[in-house]
């Protein structure tokens, strides 16, 4: 029997049941859902994996699906993570606000049908991602949380999930699920990190707005073990909330006396951070694997000082990135009196932590993909959606005819998809024809509008891609592994 609170795994179900397939199965594991489940055993090649390298990439999507992000070029999307093998994607969603209810009627109604349901099902956008992906290779797979987790109730829960080719890619039983979780003899993939006494010497789940997702996987003789981590932004400023977290991560009750780098944005990320890095030591000690990877976003920089207090509690432990990810709205920003090009970037949040001496098989930097830049995503994008001109007049950057009529033909086309949308309503099957207007004035003004102004330049890559550039390095599979 499922919960309300369990609509992560009711959604699974409701998938499950018109959507899975001798060609496409889906697994509702109580700990993690795999989509395209089938895939290792029709089409892993170790052969194929022995042959390359293998290539991992973390990438925030920030929210496909969800209603905030309905802009999303899911094709590009997928063209960008095509270039990997294993992706760990963070701010996945379900369903959720008007899409989960529209699916709820459409599952229970008496007046849907089987072909209503496959049609008109408002599918979740790690799906949506997914089936781009499989267009371009069809063993692409994902692996996904169960349950979705948030800094706050209102919040929107957020799920982890690894993308991965299943040609050079198997996910493998991980050592810690299968001891930890009823696993109802399916196999243990992935699952929930758990802070408690025994890993981590305290429970310490409470100090975590996510908990990273861990999995492991197989490629050639290269196995290994990710944990997908969001750490959390908004430390709270809650008193007794900051000493409390504080007390539990650090031994003290004062974050300002935690030292240079730790202040009131960051100490809740540190310590989150800091304990996740306590977990690889439980995992590494306890399991004996010696492949450990921390990939994510970590919302704060490697030049942090305190980085330096932390990063040793994973005896090892290197910060794999320098490169700049978070994308910023702004052409300009300004420091001391000057004005300076931001060329569409800001923080290093997006980042690798692996030991590499353990890891020796993989590269020992990870290199950001840029898709506002110049090759062949980044002409893509700007050829699709650019329209302003490249000077200004006046305060704004003009829309040329030729551009307005690229306008008007992609609105058009985004107008007539909204308008062959089915729904019910009174047990009727109606036109899903609520907002439609208004969602077409948006995608005027948020995606082609916001170029014609300096502080919202970038602003349309973040609406049909994301607000992150992913990171990625490379790991060798054909070497003798060493556990």
């Amino acid at each position: 029997q499922l919960h309300a609170k369990d609509n992560v795994r009711k959604e699974c179900f409701y998938l499950q049941s018109f959507l899975s397939s001798s060609s496409f199965k889906i697994d509702c594991h109580p700990h993690y859902h795999h989509y395209n489940a089938s895939a290792p055993k029709k089409f892993y090649n170790k052969s194929k994996a022995l042959k390359n390298s293998i290539k991992i990439a973390s990438f925030n999507l920030l929210y496909p699906g969800n209603s905030a992000n309905r802009y999303k070029d899911y094709k590009i999307v997928a063209k960008i993570m095509n270039q990997w093998d294993l992706v760990a994607a963070q701010e996945l969603v379900p369903s959720v606000g008007q899409a989960q209810h529209h699916n709820k009627v459409l599952m229970t109604s008496k007046a849907s049908s089987p072909k209503l349901i496959k049609e008109h099902y408002k599918l979740p956008g790690f799906l949506k991602v997914l089936n781009e992906l499989r267009k371009l290779d069809p063993s692409w797979s994902l692996l996904v949380s169960s349950k979705g987790e948030a800094a706050k109730e209102q919040y929107v829960k957020e799920l982890g999930g690894f993308f991965y080719r299943a040609t050079v890619v198997n996910p493998k039983n991980n050592d810690f699920c299968e001891d930890n979780y009823d696993n109802d003899e399916e196999p243990a993939y992935a699952c929930l990190s758990d802070f408690t006494k025994e890993t981590v010497g305290k429970n310490l789940n409470s100090i975590f707005s996510r908990k990273p997702f861990i999995g492991s996987f197989i490629s050639g003789n290269f196995d290994f073990t990710l944990l997908n981590t969001h750490v959390i932004y908004t430390s709270p400023t809650d008193p007794d909330v900051r000493a409390d977290i504080v007390e539990k991560a650090f031994g003290i009750r004062n974050f300002k006396k935690l030292g240079k780098g730790a202040n009131g944005e960051t100490y809740a990320r540190f310590a989150e951070i800091k304990s996740t890095l306590k977990f690889m030591t439980y995992l590494l000690d306890y399991y004996e694997e010696e492949d450990i990877i921390l990939l994510g976003d970590f919302n704060v920089e490697k030049k942090n000082a305190f980085w330096s207090k932390i990063i040793d509690t994973f005896e090892g432990a290197k910060i794999l990135s320098d490169n700049p990810t978070s994308l910023t709205d702004q052409l300009y920003k300004h420091k001391s009196g000057e004005k300076y090009l931001t060329n569409g970037l800001s923080r290093n949040y997006d980042n690798f932590v692996l030991n590499p001496d353990n890891s020796i098989e993989c590269s020992s930097k990870a290199k950001a993909f840029n898709f506002m830049g110049d090759n062949r995503i980044g002409r893509e994008i700007r050829e699709k959606y650019l329209v302003r001109s490249n000077k200004k007049s006046g305060r704004f950057y003009p829309i040329s005819t030729k551009n307005q009529k690229k306008i008007k033909k992609l609105l058009n086309q985004y107008k007539k998809n909204l308008e062959s949308k089915l729904t019910i309503k009174r047990n009727k099957v109606v036109k899903d024809s609520k907002n439609i207007a208004r969602y077409v004035k948006g995608f005027e003004r948020r995606v082609f509008h916001s170029q014609k102004k300096d502080n919202s330049f970038y602003h349309f890559y973040k609406e049909v891609v994301s607000d992150h550039l992913p990171v990625s390095i490379s790991c060798q599979t054909s070497g003798s592994d060493d556990d």
